[in-house]
């Protein structure tokens, strides 16, 4: 019986971590994006999950690391270009501070493809950081309510279906292992 009680905490403990592991791998798929010119990283995040969809509102949210520390986002002039595919540009203009370190810009991309994104800076005041050009390639999907499932979402549930598959083996083996161990040590 001790035995069964340690199998039910080991195989327990085990499933909670396979499934910890597959929630925060799954939500892996669509990280950050970040770019770096000279002494500037910058960060881009987009509302809401990394996972820009056509015809949505989006929050584009750039959060700046300055490897000399003078770069403060009030302190800059931030100016974003969308290019759409066929190299026309959709928008162009200044992203507002939204923190010490960070500028917005609410956003609608109109349909799914792969958007250019530029965000260049220039300090308000002369000497305060180095200009910097920043691109990226945003991947926008369809809106999952008008086109069915996107990518994303169809990944994530490989990757928790995978997860729980794994699991579940791992349940199984620890079960044979466990039972072949003490029908010998009954011998």
């Amino acid at each position: 019986m001790a035995l069964m009680i340690m199998y039910v905490r080991r195989c327990s403990l085990l499933v909670v971590a396979f499934l910890f592991a597959g929630v925060f791998f799954s939500s892996l798929v669509s990280a950050h994006a970040f770019e770096t010119d000279g002494n500037m990283t910058v960060i881009l995040h987009v509302e809401p999950d990394d996972s820009p969809r056509a015809g949505q509102k989006q929050q584009l949210v750039f959060f700046y690391k300055d490897a000399t520390q003078q770069f403060t986002s009030k302190n800059c002039n931030c100016r974003v270009t969308i290019t759409r595919p066929d190299g026309s540009t959709s928008y162009s203009g200044l992203a507002q501070a939204s923190g010490a370190q960070s500028n917005e810009l609410s956003y609608t991309f109109q349909s799914s493809a792969v958007y250019g994104l530029t965000l260049s800076g220039t300090p308000r005041s002369a000497g305060s950081f180095q200009p910097f050009v920043i691109r990226y390639d945003v991947h926008v999907t369809p809106d999952p309510l008008r086109h069915g499932a996107d990518t994303n979402s169809i990944l994530s549930t490989v990757i928790s279906l995978l997860t729980v598959t794994a699991s579940l083996t791992v349940i199984v083996l620890l079960g044979y292992y466990a039972l072949k161990r003490s029908s010998t040590s009954r011998r």
